[in-house]
Order: structure tokens, then sequence, then C-alpha cells
């Protein structure tokens, strides 16, 4: 039986956004994810905090929203 799974990339701040860390995106192929993760990694810090601005202006803890859908 095959079984389905679910990958996600994720970029993580602390309180400060002193550090970032890599954010969510979601996969289904497990090599999509490590491709996506290892290119933003290679990403300035700009580039990345343009990322999140996109996806989350406010810098909110999307933790909880995207633990919900799955």
């Amino acid at each position: 039986m095959s079984r389905e799974y679910n990958f996600w990339v994720y970029i993580v701040t602390n309180r400060n956004h002193s550090v970032l860390y890599i954010y969510y995106e979601y996969y289904r192929d497990i090599r999509d994810a490590i491709a996506r993760e290892t290119q933003l990694k290679k990403w300035s810090r700009t580039e990345k905090v343009a990322l999140i601005g996109r996806v989350s202006p406010s810098w909110l803890d999307l933790g909880v929203e995207v633990l919900q859908d799955r």
C-alpha cells in the first residue's frame, strides 16, 4: 500500500528577528523540498526577509495555522 507523505520547508526566527532559519512551504515530493531548502539556504538575509514579508507581512507565528491544516 502506497503512503502519501507531506514535506515542509520552514524559515523560523527568534523573538528579535535577529536569526533566520529556513520558513514554511509545502511539498509532496521530498526531492522538491530538499531542493528548495538548499536554494533558500544560499539566499541572503535580505532575500529571506522579502520572502517572509510576502507570506507573512506582520511576521506572525504561522505555526498554529500551518499545523491546523494538516
